[in-house]
């Protein structure tokens, strides 16, 4: 429990952080010593004012008495009845005498208070200067415990068991949870910047602390229970720092639930060495958070869309999804005006962003009309795909007159569906077909593919547009590259549909804005979609199978069979693509 800030993110889920363990605490005890130090700076100009004055003071009341005792021992000769005045100058010496003394006394008075400022001086620059050695923003390399990439800012952090001992955690990142909450984080703070008392009563109570008020501890997986979602965790030996005291009450904990990113248990392995969270500070209330190092993200659920009951309609899986690779039936929501192939859908942010193409193109991001051409405006198929951040639409418009080439526009809308920016390029080569035939959309950029018919034998002309609003054109004539619709990408990679020598169609896989695939699936019937996340790849059949693959192995994993006999489109969403795949 404690705060640090982000200095630099080292790779996706690891950063270089700052620890702070009493920094504002130490500057500011710091700033009250310097203001101090300042009083007592013009306390010792006064005193060594008023020194300098008493001193001229005493100095003159000793020559004044000097003088009388001069004037005593070397009188004027004697006239007649000078009794008087005699006795008057030995008055004057004793009362001399005292105003001496009583000068001394006060000067010896100052004196004493200028040692005791310059005393208290030197011991406010001496706690100073042990402030200034007390280390509270130590740097220091550390994972987000849930693997969440490009945090920024402060941030709370895990340490086991309670104290500043390594390795030390970024708390859990997913949906801006890591962000420094002091009400639930608290804040380490060196003892040295704690009072006497409040020091030794820490000291006093830490293993106790540690031993009934657990915070976190490190552990292994030893079982998993998959139906229940639960598993056991062999703990790892814990010591407090106080006299090397045991602070665990057992080694082995059971029955223990896991909240981690939106998988859960689903993404943790036997074996695997991870952070226990004790809820309310009990041992009975356990629960995974996160990997001790090297967290994996969860793997994504597939979204699929087919065609709907009746004419014109379509349904897609946008409440239960498909959770590779068990594929279970998931529920489906019906909807009207779209087409279930192509690339006429994109999840981005756990929502659907689709076209609808009725006698208008609509285009719907996360339940807003974003774009509505109409009439003989709109023309060929169009496509929408999903970076990390945005969403990018495609579609062809035509003015309606005869002989118009016509212009192909691409939208960029953010993650709430703002218009980030439009690109129109017009077909002044006339060249390009009026379809979308691959729409992929990677980290930061989008991939539009058009096949070039221009010369009856038809090549690839390949769209990218990046999220800094860049774009790149380029042509690749001399062969069919073109793909078939219902390709995907994630992170730096493409899956891209094409046709086979055997009628059927195979998936081919490639790296970036690369036009060189490799065939990975060939299954031996039509595909109408695919997908790809971390750990699989899921294909959609024009029979209405869903085959789920190990995205390493390639060897089918299982097949769902779709009830409506019908194949469609396969994604996941973007929004939740790691930065390299």
């Amino acid at each position: 429990m404690g705060k640090a800030r982000i200095i630099s993110q080292l790779e996706p889920g690891r950063y270089q952080i700052e620890l702070d363990h009493g920094t504002l605490q130490r500057d500011a005890m710091i700033a009250e010593i310097e203001a101090l130090l300042q009083g007592e700076e013009l306390a010792l100009q006064d005193a060594d004012a008023t020194i300098a004055e008493l001193q001229n003071h005493l100095d003159a009341k000793v020559a004044m008495l000097n003088a009388l005792i001069d004037e005593m021992n070397s009188p004027p000769a004697p006239e007649p009845d000078d009794g008087e005045e005699v006795l008057d100058i030995s008055e004057r010496i004793g009362a001399a005498i005292i105003e001496v003394e009583r000068a001394r006394r006060t000067l010896s008075r100052a004196v004493r208070q200028k040692a005791n400022i310059v005393m208290k001086a030197a011991s406010l620059r001496l706690e100073k200067a042990n402030l200034e050695r007390v280390e509270t923003d130590k740097t220091i390399e550390a994972w987000c415990t849930d693997g969440e990439p490009d945090l920024v800012g402060e941030v709370g952090t895990a340490e086991v068991p309670g104290e500043p001992l390594m390795p030390i955690l970024i708390k859990p990142g997913f949906e801006g949870a890591a962000a420094y909450d002091p009400a639930r984080d608290g804040q380490m703070i060196e003892r040295p910047l704690m009072s006497g008392a409040k020091a030794y009563l820490n000291a006093a109570l830490l293993p106790g602390w540690q031993r009934w008020k657990p915070t976190y501890r490190f552990g292994a997986i030893t079982a998993i229970d998959r139906d229940e979602d639960t598993c056991s965790i062999q703990l790892e030996p814990t010591r407090s720092s106080a006299q090397n005291l045991t602070i665990n009450p057992s080694g082995m904990i059971h029955g223990v639930r896991a909240k981690y990113q939106d998988c859960d248990m689903d993404v943790f392995e036997e074996g695997d060495e991870v952070l226990v969270e004790m809820q309310s500070q009990s041992w009975n209330e356990p629960l995974v958070v996160g990997f001790k190092s090297d967290p994996r993200t969860c793997a994504l659920d597939f979204y699929f869309m087919i065609s709907g009951p009746t004419a014109g309609t379509a349904q897609f899986s946008k409440l239960g999804r498909i959770k590779p690779p068990a594929m279970d039936n998931p529920s489906v929501i019906s909807t009207s005006g779209i087409w279930p192939y192509g690339h006429y859908m994109c999840i981005h942010g756990g929502e659907l962003c689709a076209w609808y193409v009725t006698s208008n193109y609509r285009l719907v991001i996360k339940g807003s009309t974003k774009i509505d051409v109409g009439g003989d405006y709109a023309d060929g198929k169009p496509a929408v795909a999903a970076t990390k951040k945005y969403i990018w639409s495609a579609h062809w418009e035509t003015t309606g007159s005869n002989g118009d080439i016509g212009k192909m526009v691409f939208n960029q809308f953010d993650g709430d569906g703002n218009n980030v920016r439009t690109i129109v390029r017009h077909n002044t080569q006339d060249f390009y077909c009026l379809d979308v035939w691959g729409a992929y959309g990677l980290n930061d950029k989008v991939i539009f593919v058009f096949p070039n018919n221009a010369f009856d034998t038809g090549w690839r002309s390949q769209f990218v547009l990046y999220d800094d609003g860049t774009m790149t054109m380029s042509d690749h004539p001399g062969d069919w590259y073109v793909p078939f619709w219902g390709g995907h990408g994630f992170g730096d990679q493409r899956l891209e549909i094409h046709n086979s020598t055997g009628g059927t169609r195979e998936i081919r896989l490639y790296n970036g804005v690369s036009t060189t695939g490799t065939t990975i699936i060939t299954p031996g019937e039509a595909i109408t979609g695919c997908a790809m996340q971390q750990n699989y790849i899921v294909i959609s059949t024009g029979k209405g199978k869903l085959i789920c693959y190990d995205r390493k192995t390639l060897e089918p994993l299982s097949t769902y069979q779709i009830p409506q006999m019908q194949g469609g489109m396969v994604t996941v969403d973007a929004a939740r693509m790691p930065a390299s795949s």
